[in-house]
């Protein structure tokens, strides 16, 4: 992106914006979704967070055809980025407690029972 709109600019200025945007978003939609989640039922939340993510990258994806300064590229990218990190964020909690709601609990105990093997074969 930045060899199409700021071809000449060495600085990551742009960059470091866009990806804190996603960062801001990913930590705001980990707190919305896991209390919403608390609220309203993880499960249907889940569908809302999927569509926010899809959405989300489509106006990713077509931030640069709507504007002819760069400038308002920066803000479109960093509005949607912001947006998909929430969207993103609010997978983690989501995914992780319906994941272990519906898991046995056998099988979980067994994974729980590698964990001393993973750290074994890592170091």
């Amino acid at each position: 992106m930045a060899y199409v709109y700021w071809p000449d600019d060495t600085s990551r200025h742009r960059e470091t914006v866009i990806n804190i945007c996603t960062l801001c978003g990913s930590i705001g939609g980990q707190l919305f979704f896991g209390f919403m989640g608390d609220k309203h039922g993880r499960t249907s939340l889940y569908g809302w967070e999927l569509a926010i993510v899809i959405l989300s990258t489509i106006g990713v994806c077509t931030s640069g055809a709507f504007f002819s300064s760069s400038t308002s590229v920066v803000i479109s990218l960093a509005v949607w980025r912001t947006i998909m990190g929430a969207g993103i964020g609010g997978e983690y909690p989501l995914s992780a407690v319906i994941t272990t709601e519906y898991v046995l609990k056998d099988f979980f105990a067994f994974f729980f029972r590698l964990a001393g093997f993973k750290c074994l074969a890592v170091s």
